[in-house]
């Protein structure tokens, strides 16, 4: 009787442990994929770069690239090689001109909360 209690017991401690490590696992894959987005790089020199339209707006710079169909902005802040985490992004290839106002709007907001 002891020995079948102490087998269940084992049994579900596994079963427990099992199920919370996958939940941890996915929740840390989910975080670890948000920062890699936060902390994308920019292409070093000399290597091909993926934007198709680069400007400076206010010292930040903002970095057009395809995004699927449509459109993304990349900011860096002045000198950092890490992009913001906001990044205006569209589906719709005609929303070129209106990713770039709103990254220069979040670039204003950036600077405002500087002050």
């Amino acid at each position: 009787m002891v020995a079948g209690r102490i087998e269940w017991q084992t049994r579900l401690i596994r079963y427990w442990r099992e199920a919370i490590s996958s939940s941890l696992i996915a929740l840390i894959w989910h975080d670890v994929r948000r920062v890699a987005v936060a902390l994308r790089k920019r292409p070093q020199k000399g290597n091909a770069s993926m934007a198709i339209h680069r400007s400076v707006y206010r010292e930040y710079k903002l970095d057009l690239e395809r995004f699927g169909p449509g459109w993304m902005v990349v900011i860096y802040p002045p000198d950092s090689a890490v992009a913001l985490a906001d990044m205006p992004s569209t589906l719709d290839p005609s929303r070129r001109d209106a990713m770039l106002s709103e990254a220069r709007a979040i670039v204003d907001g950036e600077l405002d909360k500087k002050i």
